[in-house]
């Protein structure tokens, strides 16, 4: 009788090893199974944030670059215009008919390029800085003035074909304010006889951006292709922005995503400006 339940004691000892081996067994496949569902689960949530982030950014630039497109192309055709370049060429003295008559149509010529293209204003100047036109332009500049104000060394030095972020002349508004500008020549015989300025102010740049929202915690900033920030959001200082993004923005990689101890960061660099575009979250 005693080793009969001797036996059956084994028997049953057994069976619980086999049950706890098998447990164990169980509680491990499931946690290696719910470790692998995680980290791919987070892998393809990471990946869809990336793309959709990538994919606003991208189409964030196309809708800036457009409006850039736009305004270049209106500072192209004045710097190509007969008449612009008729006006930089006059050499009566300023309270002269021909230079009162040449300075209400370059008022009127400057209007109808701000209503067809959004920018904040347009500029011409001579190449000898004696001549100085602007849209809205209320009364005639004298060439000290212009000299003064820092208008001819602004454009003088500015490089064509390229957006600038630029500080505001005296000239150029009653209360100045940073402009993205760029530049155009106005040439005859090959030679500049004069300058076509193009601006959007900083007003209307965080308005475009403002209404552009990536999430609840998320936000945009953009950035010249020399890396000056161009716009960011209210309450983000630009001290965070620049360590987060100048220190890990790959020149070689157009398209890249980097992530942080408490921060993912997608940038985008638009082919055809140039200019930086980060989301944040």
């Amino acid at each position: 009788m005693s080793l009969r339940c001797k036996k059956l004691r084994i028997r049953s000892s057994f069976r619980f090893k086999i049950f706890i081996v098998l447990f164990a067994f169980t509680v491990v496949i499931s946690v290696l199974i719910g470790t692998i569902v995680y980290t791919v689960s987070a892998r393809l949530l990471k990946n869809q944030m990336q793309d959709t982030m990538r994919n606003n950014l991208i189409n964030t630039s196309h809708g800036f670059d457009s409006l850039l497109g736009t305004v270049n192309d209106f500072a192209t055709r004045l710097s190509l215009d007969s008449q612009v370049l008729d006006s930089v060429l006059v050499r009566t003295s300023h309270d002269s008919y021909e230079y009162y008559t040449a300075s209400y149509a370059m008022r009127k010529t400057l209007q109808q390029a701000i209503d067809g293209s959004t920018a904040k204003s347009f500029y011409i100047l001579s190449s000898d800085g004696r001549i100085f036109y602007k849209n809205n332009m209320d009364r005639t500049y004298m060439p000290d003035e212009i000299t003064d104000s820092g208008m001819s060394k602004l454009m003088q030095s500015t490089p064509e074909n390229r957006w600038m972020l630029l500080k505001g002349s005296g000239l150029v508004e009653a209360e100045p304010e940073p402009t993205l500008s760029v530049l155009k020549c106005v040439r005859s015989m090959g030679k500049a006889k004069g300058y076509v300025m193009a601006n959007i102010g900083a007003g209307q740049i965080s308005s475009f951006f403002r209404g552009i929202a990536f999430g609840q915690n998320s936000y945009v900033a953009v950035y010249t292709p020399d890396m000056h920030i161009l716009y960011i959001p209210g309450g983000v200082t630009e001290r965070l922005i620049n360590e987060q993004l100048t220190l890990w923005v790959d020149p070689l990689k157009r398209q890249n995503t980097i992530f942080l101890k408490n921060a993912m960061i997608t940038y985008v660099v638009s082919e055809q400006s140039g200019f930086v575009y980060a989301a944040y979250v």
